[in-house]
């Protein structure tokens, strides 16, 4: 979450040999729901316009939501099969927080102080421990089938990244077709919807009827009216959080950077701890 995932999923689906469903974020494999018959068939019908050479894809932030959302590499096993491959994006923590501090204020769902709400909103450390949230993954599909992908690295050299992440799903890349200037999903490019709209706007559109038949069947064009019709300015971005609160991020994740870059099998960390701080100085 927060860590350029519309983009990877853009940029691997302006290959005409990758699908990927009108909903980017299904989340149909966040709850034990998708193990039933029917639960299960709405799912398969989000690919239905795949060709049969299509690889399918989705990009559900929610599937590495730990401890908030619980065994989705269990229930992706039992639907998708051994064969799933997983792309898993990693953004430096401290920038993961306040991207997701901020997506959460836009929606009336934190308060502005980031010093505060990273002291009482668990998610915005603990999404960022990729670790801990690679783990149960690591577990069931094994490394090979896992392509960690450091946010840093995929932002500098898009066409790049997207290349090697095709090459690791076994697909022919086709970099020139990546249009590298176009950032999708920024925050600033979101309004926020109004207190009275956006409970009603959040449940039509989360819902798997919705995503199924409505989505899938709207044109872009007019799915991004809608969201504007609704939606206001999005608000100022908030003060930066203090040094302390940066630090206090850093320590928080260090064992789990730690664990991440021999996963990883790199000689030095992910990201320079000093680097980090002079940023906030």
């Amino acid at each position: 979450m927060k860590a350029g995932t519309t983009s990877l999923c853009q940029d691997l689906q302006s290959n005409p040999d990758v699908f990927f469903p009108s909903v980017k974020e299904p989340h149909f494999l966040c709850t034990d729901q998708i193990l039933t018959p029917s639960a299960t068939k709405q799912y398969a019908a989000l690919f239905r316009n795949a060709q049969p050479h299509q690889m399918c894809g989705e990009g559900s932030t929610g599937y590495s939501k730990l401890p908030d959302i619980r065994g989705v590499p269990d229930r992706a096993l039992q639907v998708i099969g051994s064969k799933l491959k997983l792309i898993y994006i990693v953004r430096e923590p401290v920038a993961r927080a306040i991207s997701h501090h901020y997506h959460l204020y836009r929606a009336g769902n934190a308060i502005a102080d980031i010093n505060e709400a990273v002291r009482s909103t668990s998610a915005l450390i603990e999404y960022g421990r990729y670790a801990l949230q690679l783990r149960p993954w690591l577990k069931i599909f094994g490394r090979e089938n896992v392509f960690i992908l450091p946010f840093e690295e995929y932002i500098t050299k898009r066409r790049q990244s997207t290349a090697e992440v095709s090459q690791f799903l076994g697909i022919t890349p086709r970099p020139e077709l990546v249009v590298a200037e176009k950032i999708h999903n920024a925050a600033e490019d979101l309004g926020r919807l109004s207190p009275v709209v956006m409970p009603i706007v959040r449940a039509m559109t989360r819902s798997k009827w919705y995503k199924v038949h409505i989505h899938p069947r709207m044109p872009r064009c007019v799915s991004r009216c809608l969201k504007s019709a609704v939606s206001g300015d999005p608000p100022p971005r908030p003060a930066p959080p203090s040094l302390t609160t940066v630090k206090h991020v850093i320590d928080r994740v260090r064992e789990d950077e730690e664990e991440l870059r021999c996963i990883m099998g790199r000689v030095h960390p992910i990201w320079d701890r000093e680097e980090r701080l002079q940023r906030f100085l």
